[in-house]
C-alpha cells in the first residue's frame, strides 16, 4: 500500500482509539451520576429510550439502533455495578479479563 493510505489508517485507528477512551470516559461520567439515582427511575429511562429508539429504526439504520440498544444495556449494567465499589475503566476492563 501506498505510505499515503497507511498514514491515513494510522490517523483513521488513532482518532477511533482515541473517541472510545472519549466514550469510556462519557460512559463512566453518566453511570456515576445515575447510580446516585433511584434504580427504579434508572431503569425507567433506560427502558424509555429503548423503546422510543426502536419505532424510529428505520430512520436511524440497523447499525445505529444494534449500538444503541447495546450501550443502553451495557449503561444498565455499569449503573448497577457502580452502585459497588468497583467503579470506572479500570474496573470495567478488569471484570473483561475475568
Amino acid at each position: 500500500m501506498p505510505n499515503t493510505i497507511l498514514n491515513r489508517l494510522s490517523n483513521l485507528e488513532q482518532a477511533t482509539i482515541q473517541a472510545e477512551g472519549a466514550h469510556y470516559a462519557l460512559h463512566d461520567l453518566v453511570a456515576g451520576i445515575l447510580a446516585r439515582t433511584p434504580e427504579a427511575d434508572t431503569r425507567a429511562l433506560i427502558q424509555t429510550l429503548a423503546d422510543s429508539v426502536s419505532v424510529h429504526a428505520d430512520k436511524i439504520g440497523q447499525i445505529r439502533l444494534s449500538g444503541y440498544i447495546q450501550e443502553l444495556e451495557s449503561m444498565r449494567d455499569e449503573v448497577m455495578l457502580a452502585r459497588d465499589d468497583a467503579r470506572g475503566l479500570f474496573a470495567r476492563l478488569k471484570r473483561t479479563r475475568s
